[in-house]
């Protein structure tokens, strides 16, 4: 009886130590696990998004600008390796409403602009423009419906450049709201630039200058690459860096890191919803000018066979989507002899798949960049 006790307390004694060491151990991983989330989110962008943990489950806090945001952030946590469930809490703000929200990472010091009174002037139609000169200082200058436009528009340039002096030059009293509906949702991209230019006016929006890397040129065309406006044409005439194959390796990475390219379940149709990232991605490629080949991935999910003809068929969609849009403009800088596919099934995972999010991961489209110039 008393060896049988022993080996009771024994046992006991050792459970106890191995509950005091996962209770120990548990704010370990959950700030590891929040810390890796947050730095990951960081890196793509979402500093705005605060990463709780509890054990293996994240809650996701904080604001976005938009349902595409906030499905790429809720996507991002869900990959890292460690999470189980990822809980939205993310508060989707309108484009308008969260260029007025304050920055508390970059206050804006008072007085930073100066707000012009509008002119005692009859209103006969008084056409709105807007031109931003973007420099050692930023200078805006034209004519905006009325006080809130001007503040609205101020408030979005000081946001991007809170270390440079905002000039003010702008005149109120214009006959319609046309800057605050077409160039305030552009200002956010003359971040991009070292030097240059937005001019708005007789139907024409119009960016210039010299971009800050060639990067930044790929961004630019890419966030424009749906411009549907029919009362203003839209005009591109600036100055990057020379692409580099690792350059445009690295800027499809970055685009297919934050969103994947959806098809039907065990079909190669492509998800309409996954439209606008394919233009982002053509826009990309033509920016380029260097040839790729569009590769096609699997999980292990099923029979191999079945996924090596799969993994074809869907790079196989891409690349004759790519090639349709290379034939419909007529200023590409690459060929439909550029654009390849091959599938790949299974054979090359990047992630467990013994996992839901690894196998996830593991479901993707590519993008490589050949290395020679075309």
């Amino acid at each position: 009886m008393g060896r049988i006790t022993a080996i009771v307390i024994a046992v006991l004694l050792l459970l106890l130590v191995m509950w005091f060491a996962i209770a120990r151990e548990g704010p370990i991983v959950e700030a590891d696990l929040s810390s890796r989330v947050t730095d990951e989110l960081s890196k793509a962008g979402f500093s705005n998004v605060r990463v709780t943990a509890d054990g293996q489950e994240l809650t996701l806090a904080g604001t976005v600008t938009s349902a595409r945001q906030r499905q790429q952030v809720l996507e991002l946590a869900d990959a890292q390796w460690g999470v189980t469930v990822a809980h939205d809490k993310l508060q989707v703000l309108e484009p308008a409403v969260a260029a007025e929200q304050p920055v508390t990472e970059q206050p804006v010091a008072e007085p930073f602009f100066e707000l012009q009174e509008p002119e005692q002037v009859a209103q006969t139609s008084r056409s709105a423009n807007l031109t931003v000169d973007v420099g050692e200082a930023i200078r805006v200058r034209g004519l905006v419906a009325d006080a809130p436009v001007q503040r609205r528009v101020l408030e979005a340039l000081a946001l991007q450049f809170p270390e440079r002096e905002l000039l003010n030059e702008l005149t109120l009293g214009a006959d319609a709201n046309l800057v605050g509906e077409v160039a305030l949702p552009l200002l956010p991209q003359l971040s991009l630039f070292e030097s240059g230019s937005l001019s708005l006016a007789d139907g024409q929006v119009r960016f210039s200058g010299d971009l800050l890397s060639f990067a930044a040129n790929a961004q630019l065309r890419s966030a424009l690459t749906d411009w549907d406006n029919p009362d203003f044409a839209l005009d591109i005439d600036v100055n990057s860096p020379e692409a580099t194959a690792d350059s445009c390796q690295d800027l499809f990475d970055d685009i297919l890191r934050l969103e994947s390219i959806q098809f039907a379940t065990n079909s190669a149709d492509i998800d309409p919803v996954s439209l606008p990232l394919l233009n982002r991605l053509s826009s990309t490629l033509n920016t380029c000018g260097f040839a790729v080949q569009i590769g096609g991935h699997t999980d292990s999910t099923g029979d191999d066979v079945y996924n090596q003809w799969l993994s074809e068929r869907r790079a196989e969609a891409v690349s004759a989507y790519l090639i349709a849009r290379i034939g419909a403009d007529s200023e590409s800088a690459v060929t439909s002899s550029q654009v390849s596919a091959k599938g790949y099934g299974e054979t090359a995972p990047i992630a467990d798949n013994t996992t839901r999010s690894g196998r996830r991961a593991n479901r993707r489209i590519e993008f490589m960049v050949r290395r020679q110039q075309p």
